[in-house]
């Protein structure tokens, strides 16, 4: 049993590791990193706009370290991924590309109902958008 135990760390430490060595220039150029923080600005919507479903701010958090963990693989600085966590311009345009997502899944600005309807659809179907959310 240990020898499986192990064998499935193993497994796992290889796959967290990216897969190609390609060279990125800035931290939003990495396509999970950018998509995480995109499905992140979801979650916190919907948990910030629906009144029956919340954000699951601990998991968020814990993702959140993920994906700072995932710009490190790619060789980028704790400064570096700072800098961009606290990007404004970045964050705008992160926050449109999530407000078009929630027009394409039919949510209205304005119509906490919409959103609730897109948060329960997500957590059904167990999407990180839906495990960031109860």
């Amino acid at each position: 049993m240990y020898k499986t135990m192990k064998s499935a760390v193993v497994v796992l430490l290889l796959a967290a590791t990216p897969a190609a060595a390609e060279d990125y220039a800035y931290v939003k150029d990495i396509p999970e990193v950018q998509e995480g923080m995109i499905t992140l600005a979801m979650a916190y919507y919907i948990g910030e706009t629906c009144p029956t479903i919340s954000g699951r701010r601990i998991k968020g958090g814990l993702f959140l370290l993920h994906l700072a963990n995932v710009a490190r693989g790619f060789g980028f600085s704790d400064d570096e991924i700072r800098a961009y966590a606290e990007d404004k311009v970045e964050k705008a345009r992160l926050e449109a590309i999530a407000r078009e997502r929630f027009i394409t899944l039919g949510g209205v600005e304005g119509e906490p109902a919409t959103f609730c309807a897109i948060g329960e659809a997500e957590m059904a179907a167990g999407s990180e958008i839906g495990r960031l959310l109860w």
